[in-house]
């Protein structure tokens, strides 16, 4: 036989297992399923219908899922089933999934703000948010973000283990040279505050702060009496006491978004992506050389400063638009759009 030891001893382990009196099987691993298949797709769903009732906003639990469901399988399988069935649906759930409170708040503040003129969003609004680059920069660090992405692909036998047609796991992951943390604000369709950090909290967004007014009051935005509205999500830092009253101080009026709203936010729905692509477009050119950290980080920020202003307009002025989407919708998640081209 041209076949392996593993595949023979398989072979005959298959042929020779009994469990007690039973029927041969044709496997030999493991127990047989305690649970029907109609009990699992009972447990899956009673999941989805926990997490979309839960208005107290804590998470939902394979506990409550396991009694709620009445799953005659132990707690270990039950989340085990539960993974499973989310590995199998047909549109993979890539947003955090809101709660009835998290509806509301959604379509009441888009019913506020939608009531803004177009201008207000593009002209008198800084958006700010943060992002950690992973800094890759040998070939197999590369293949392994290109692992990350692989979702429901079905490889054929030709492909076998091809980086594009594997999930990642232990085996893969190699040496990194780390992170890079990122303080990103726009404002009128430029990048007007672009600060690395190592660890966040209050005090760095406070620093981080310092030098966006900075920026504002040379370009004569902020100062005199003026001020300038800050739209960011709900970061514990953003939205701690000596940050607000440090952005209040400042000359600036804090506008946070509804909780788990990345519709609302152009950084996430667009410009990262757009960051990443072009990144990672260089990167994956013929001529690439492997450059050093310092290279990496220098042209991270020249991707992000060389932005199109028209581009950046753009996707300030949908803010106004996603907002009614959501309304119409009521209140919850839209997709926005926009493509993942050229992202690993």
């Amino acid at each position: 036989m041209n076949r392996g030891k593993t595949t023979v001893l398989r072979f005959l382990k298959s042929k020779t297992y009994r469990r007690g009196q039973g029927l041969q099987r044709s496997s030999g691993k493991g127990k047989r399923p305690i649970s029907t298949p109609i009990q699992d797709t009972h447990l899956v769903d009673t999941l989805k219908q926990q997490r979309k009732l839960n208005v107290g906003k804590r998470p939902t639990t394979a506990k409550a899922v396991r009694n709620g469901s009445n799953f005659p399988g132990s707690l270990r399988t039950a989340r085990r089933r539960i993974a499973k069935g989310g590995r199998k649906a047909r549109n993979p759930r890539n947003k955090c999934t809101l709660t009835d409170g998290d509806v509301v708040d959604r379509e009441a503040w888009c019913r506020v703000q939608v009531l803004r003129p177009i201008t207000f969003w593009e002209e008198d609004v800084v958006f700010i948010d943060c992002k950690c680059f992973r800094i890759m920069l040998s070939e197999a660090q590369r293949d392994y973000a290109r692992m990350g992405k692989v979702t429901f692909v079905i490889r054929t036998k030709s492909e076998g283990l091809l980086p594009e047609c594997v999930k990642p796991g232990p085996q893969h992951k190699p040496g990194n040279a780390g992170l890079e943390k990122i303080f990103m604000a726009v404002f009128r369709g430029r990048v007007v505050a672009w600060v690395s950090f190592r660890k966040w909290n209050a005090r760095t967004y406070t620093r981080c702060l310092n030098i966006l007014s900075g920026g504002l009051r040379l370009r004569g935005v902020l100062g005199n009496g003026r001020r300038v509205v800050l739209v960011h999500d709900n970061d514990p830092s953003l939205k701690s006491g000596l940050g607000m009253r440090h952005a209040a101080r400042l000359g600036f009026d804090s506008l946070p978004l509804p909780v788990r709203s990345p519709e609302l936010m152009p950084h996430d729905f667009s410009m990262w992506k757009r960051i990443l692509g072009v990144m990672q477009a260089y990167e994956d050119a013929p001529g690439y050389v492997r450059e050093s950290v310092a290279a990496y980080r220098t042209r991270l920020q020249d991707t992000a400063l060389g932005l199109a202003e028209v581009y950046v307009r753009s996707v300030q002025r949908k803010v106004r638009e996603n907002a009614a989407r959501i309304i119409a919708k009521g209140g919850q998640h839209i997709n926005e759009g926009t493509k993942r081209t050229g992202e690993r």
